[in-house]
């Protein structure tokens, strides 16, 4: 299955990152239905974009590169263990 990278990609990824208090979320990326995936940025791209492609680790990266995100090390929140996760550059954060 190919994952294109359109606008409605992009502005869901940010702005699910913008919501969050430290602009991060561990990206939790599984090939899996929204309904059987933990909480995450892959998720909730799902979720937003009526899709059950993995996606968060391709935009994160494609981001990375545009100096939008950083991708690093975070703590998964349910199992305590280090997982891959996605910030948001201080830069494209705003106040709602």
């Amino acid at each position: 299955m190919t994952i294109t990278i359109t606008l409605n990609l992009i502005k869901a990824t940010v702005e699910i990152l913008n919501k969050e208090d430290n602009k991060t979320l561990p990206q939790l990326t599984l090939n899996a239905t929204r309904s059987m995936q933990a909480d995450g940025l892959d998720r909730r791209i799902k979720e937003t974009i009526n899709s059950d492609l993995r996606t968060a680790n391709i935009i994160s990266d494609i981001l990375q590169d545009a100096g939008i995100v950083e991708v690093l090390d975070v703590v998964n929140p349910e199992t305590g263990r280090t997982v891959k996760g996605t910030r948001l550059n201080d830069a494209w954060t705003w106040v709602e």
